[in-house]
């Protein structure tokens, strides 16, 4: 009698590469309990969805859904997620007063030994890496290198996570497969007292990278107010920090579709006081086939502001959120009122960030028979197309509904 015990691996491995993605956390658990040799294809086929590390913030434990383990983990079943908590020491804490000696003999330890690390058991199935707290440099790199990277879509980094890095473990990343960069915000590393100066540095070191077949670029720029002074209210000059390499990457990405921008200061000091005007990217050289671009608290010139308005054939989303509104800087109305007749974006977002007088009637949508007067609110204006073919008023909650939408485009794109 045959059984399902006599197919060859090669046929079962398809069948485990059948289930849907939602349901392979669920169907690898139960793999387990069928028997060793399905467990074993499983881990070749499937990959866990793995959490390891301390956990960076109270919480994270039920956000990964199941405890943290040891970055040993890694060496012992196949991962295609891995979520990265804080790494600073593999081994096992102690707890009261033994734990400030055993911080102690871990240093001792570092300095006379350096520890074996574990190395991803399938480094096929990696597909995405979550960064979410502080890690030191050799378990970075014992995580992203090119003997585990080869497979990779996206990568996720934080501030915290790359406060402890080396420049040169950020600039040779050489990962060809990715398409999803993401560096968020966070503060978890102020409370280990570590100084922030190196954050800006190393989200322009993986930003040096070229990714050639990068879609969504989405980084929150670190703020250091050593390197912003300009910011202030009294301020005459600009503090020149560099921020040109993210145009001159961005126009490298070919096959980018989604590029997000912010900078991380109160967007209060961003309304009037920017003391000069600089270009970060060079929207000219944009990718031509750039869906969505998403701007806020970086200050950028109205002409810049026109050409990504009007002149990108493929945008349908976009964002600027105090950007600046006087001066050289801002959306000109005249700008805002032709990009209402043309009708080209699907959908837009200014706050903050309109040059000019609003007109207390509004502005006409310009529908032939049904006219609609589209209308700024404190100082946000949102506006869609509707079913008609025109403009209608949006909300800035479209915001969060876009930015959902877009994300879960990326993701369904990502699990193809």
């Amino acid at each position: 009698m045959t059984t399902v015990d006599d197919l060859p691996d090669e046929i079962i491995k398809q069948i485990f590469q059948s289930i849907p993605l939602p349901k392979r956390k669920q169907e690898r658990r139960n793999l387990v309990l069928v028997s060793k040799r399905f467990k074993t294809l499983g881990d070749e086929t499937i990959g866990l969805e793995l959490f390891i590390g301390e956990p960076p913030w109270s919480g994270w434990e039920a956000t990964a859904g199941s405890d943290h383990v040891s970055l040993s983990r890694i060496q012992d079943v196949g991962v295609s997620i891995c979520h990265v908590g804080e790494i600073l020491d593999t081994s096992p804490k102690p707890k009261g007063f033994i734990n400030v000696l055993w911080g102690f003999w871990g240093k001792v330890k570092n300095l006379i030994y350096t520890e074996p690390l574990p190395k991803f058991k399938h480094p096929h199935l990696l597909s995405t890496i979550r960064f979410s707290g502080i890690i030191r440099n050799n378990y970075f790199q014992a995580l992203i290198n090119p003997a585990t990277t080869f497979h990779l879509r996206k990568l996720q980094l934080n501030h915290s996570s790359l406060s402890l890095l080396d420049p040169q473990s950020l600039t040779n990343l050489d990962i060809e497969s990715l398409q999803f960069l993401e560096i968020s915000a966070d503060f978890a590393y102020i409370f280990h007292n570590i100084d922030d100066d190196k954050i800006l540095g190393n989200t322009l070191a993986v930003l040096s990278n070229a990714f050639p077949h990068l879609i969504s670029v989405n980084v929150y720029i670190p703020f250091e107010s050593s390197q912003f002074d300009y910011i202030d209210e009294d301020s005459t000059e600009i503090v020149d920090v560099e921020l040109e390499q993210l145009a001159a990457r961005a126009s490298e990405y070919m096959e980018l579709q989604a590029l997000i921008l912010h900078l991380n200061v109160d967007r209060m000091k961003c309304l009037n006081y920017w003391s000069r005007v600089f270009r970060i990217f060079n929207v000219e050289f944009l990718p031509r086939n750039i869906h969505h671009i998403d701007i806020a608290r970086i200050p950028v010139l109205s002409e810049d502001l026109a050409f990504i308005m009007l002149s990108i054939p493929t945008l349908i989303h976009f964002v600027a959120k105090f950007v600046g509104k006087t001066g050289e800087m801002g959306v000109l109305l005249e700008t805002l009122i032709e990009v209402i007749s043309r009708r080209q974006l699907r959908w837009f977002l200014l706050a903050g960030s309109i040059n000019g007088h609003f007109p207390d009637e509004g502005i006409s949508n310009g529908h032939p028979s049904r006219p609609v007067a589209l209308l700024e609110d404190d100082e946000t204006f949102c506006a869609k197309i509707g079913r008609s073919g025109y403009y209608t008023m949006g909300s800035p909650f479209d915001d969060l509904h876009h930015s959902l939408n877009l994300r879960a485009g990326i993701r369904s794109q990502q699990d193809q």
